[in-house]
């Protein structure tokens, strides 16, 4: 059996669960007997944590250096695991070049897997531009942005971007600034429709999940920025979006045309897109307390 000691006693985790016929179910051995096989019970990766959390609808796009069926441990593709089918290089390109992250961990390990990037490398997505994405930088949208990253020691580590950091492309921006803050930027072709900054200070060469909950109808104090489980609310009405596409393929640790790469000593961890919805604090918090451990937070 797993037991865990606390405060003198000695109990079961709470943590890890398994998925047989359909339901989440406490670990409570470290085998579990499939078919007749004895097969050892994996930690869940972070698709997974949000299926046990009942978290997954609108959820467009889900990645995790962990996860064997997101990053495989070597090679040039990055896959979402949120069952869009959506596909990033590792790098600009399908082939091995300056651009590639670096991966560090075990393949389909589910704890401490992540990518980093020397100041050059980001991931640019190969398969076609959905037209969920397209919506991002559009009048009215619902999205949530979620990260689990490491802050280099200077610069930017952007989550997600689509139009690059200049006010003359088309796009969106998701990240945290060369500053120290949150930063949520919606450009719309000769000017930024909104540049939000007002998110928390974050603390750099650390772990930290970076959340971003976009309701742009929503009003005064309906959007929100956090770190971890501590949000900071904002107004992300902006003036008059774009109702053209994005001005750029959308990349991973970059902004779009490889703006705003991640600074040196930047790490990756996971991350999940919503749109349709942006997620509660409550909701936000929820998928926190539920994958911390895994980043030793």
């Amino acid at each position: 059996m797993l037991a865990v000691k606390n405060g003198g006693v000695w109990k079961e985790p709470i943590g890890d669960y398994v998925k047989v016929a359909g339901v989440w179910t406490p670990i409570k051995q470290q085998y579990v007997k499939v078919a007749g096989v004895w097969t050892e019970i994996k930690k869940l990766n972070f698709f997974q944590r949000l299926d046990l959390l009942g978290l997954t609808t609108n959820l467009k796009l889900c990645l995790d250096p962990g996860a064997t069926g997101s990053y495989p441990g070597s090679g040039q593709v990055f896959n979402d695991i949120s069952g869009g089918g959506l596909v990033f290089n590792v790098g600009q390109t399908s082939a091995a070049e300056a651009s590639d992250p670096t991966f560090t961990g075990t393949a389909n390990g589910r704890s401490s897997e992540y990518f980093s990037s020397d100041g050059a490398d980001y991931f640019r997505m190969s398969t076609a531009t959905p037209a969920w994405m397209q919506n991002l930088h559009k009048d009215g949208v619902l999205a949530t942005y979620i990260m689990w990253g490491w802050a280099p020691a200077s610069g930017a580590l952007v989550a997600f971007g689509t139009g690059s950091t200049a006010f003359a492309q088309i796009g969106v921006l998701v990240g945290l600034g060369s500053g120290g803050g949150m930063t949520y930027l919606v450009n719309r072709a000769n000017a930024a429709a909104g540049n939000f900054t007002t998110g928390p200070t974050f603390t750099r060469s650390v772990w930290g999940m970076y959340s971003f909950s976009i309701n742009e109808n929503g009003g005064a104090t309906a959007s929100f920025m956090g770190i971890n489980s501590t949000y900071t609310a904002f107004n992300a009405a902006v003036t008059s979006p774009s109702v053209s596409n994005a001005s750029y393929t959308p990349e991973v640790m970059a902004g779009g045309n490889a703006a705003s790469i991640a600074g040196s000593g930047s790490r990756l961890g996971a991350l999940a897109i919503y749109e349709g919805v942006a997620l509660t604090q409550a909701q936000v918090t929820s998928i926190f307390e539920a994958t911390r451990a895994r980043y030793g937070v």
